[in-house]
């Protein structure tokens, strides 16, 4: 048969199909790999590919985006793959497979058929709050960066300038600023599991405080009793 083509040039899958069952089926293997990246070393090596999700409706633009994508896993491991890229043409469609896959970042045009503005990054973010989006702009559009960063992009990048080291750095940035927001995430998790167990603890301990010292004064109020009842007669006012 037919020579496989290298590693690298075989991660390239789009666009993604319209149909969840065919998404869930073309994928599986792709869903069975996933794996949840909790170490901070996971920038530039790790087992398993790095998994980006480009939405891009133009196909030069995916084109340069998947060459440069080849490029990087080639510079770094050869026919071991760093990164593997996946293309959607359409939101609806990515965020269809958003639920099915957990990607590690999104790359998206911010002038995708049907969607106004940046409120459909809220979507993306909302679809899988955990992970970084990097903008695709045509222009370098300060105001449009500011208002893609408040609806949650944690990347901005122009096309116009767009080659292999911006993409690598921004791909490293934002990886290195999820890894570490996962550790404190993680920290701040273990720790607050620590100060419930301690509440828990100082609960059982004042209650049963509480009992012991209900149960002496139980006994010092009996005590009592019993004195005034069978040698009142015989104490003064200082007993």
């Amino acid at each position: 048969g037919a020579s496989q083509p290298p590693a690298h040039d075989r991660l390239f899958v789009g666009p993604i199909p319209n149909n969840p069952q065919i998404i869930h089926t073309v994928y599986n293997t792709l869903i069975s790999k996933v794996t949840l990246f909790g170490n901070i070393k996971i920038v530039t090596m790790n087992k398993e590919p790095i998994k980006i999700l480009l939405i891009e409706p133009n196909p030069n633009d995916a084109r340069l985006i998947k060459d440069y994508i080849s490029q990087i896993n080639k510079v770094i491991n050869g026919a071991v793959p760093t990164y593997r890229l996946v293309l959607s043409e359409r939101l609806e469609v990515a965020l269809a497979f958003l639920a099915e896959v957990k990607f590690d970042v999104v790359f998206t045009d911010m002038n995708l058929p049907g969607s106004r503005d940046t409120a459909f990054l809220k979507q993306v973010q909302k679809a899988s709050p955990d992970t970084p989006i990097v903008v695709l702009s045509s222009t370098i559009d300060a105001n449009l960066a500011f208002q893609a960063a408040k609806s949650g992009a944690q990347g901005y990048l122009s096309k116009g300038d767009l080659n292999l080291d911006k993409l690598k750095l921004t791909l490293d940035q934002v990886l290195q600023h999820k890894a570490i927001q996962t550790d404190i995430d993680r920290k701040l998790a273990q720790k607050t599991a620590e100060l419930e167990k301690r509440n828990l603890e100082l609960d059982a301990f004042a209650h049963t405080m509480a009992h012991q010292i209900q149960g002496l004064l139980g006994h010092i109020i009996g005590y009592t009793s019993y004195l005034e009842m069978h040698y009142a007669p015989d104490m003064d006012e200082n007993g």
